[in-house]
């Protein structure tokens, strides 16, 4: 797979990532900041009740298209 430079914007400055794709890219900056996993029933439960709605991954207009 051959590899392009990605410009990740949304922190402090904007970052230049070699990458096989937008979302390798994207994953590496936020790896950093950002973590993830499964949620508890507590953690479902307190979650909703501050009204956070559930999100479908891949449901964002563009996801899947030409990188």
């Amino acid at each position: 797979m051959s590899k392009r430079i990605y410009i990740v914007n949304g922190g402090e400055q904007p970052r230049l990532v070699r990458a096989g794709s937008r979302s390798a890219a994207i994953s590496h900056v936020v790896r950093s900041t950002y973590t993830a996993a499964v949620a508890s029933q507590d953690n479902i439960v307190t979650a909703l009740g501050q009204g956070i709605k559930v999100e479908d991954a891949g449901a964002e207009d563009g996801e899947g298209g030409a990188e």
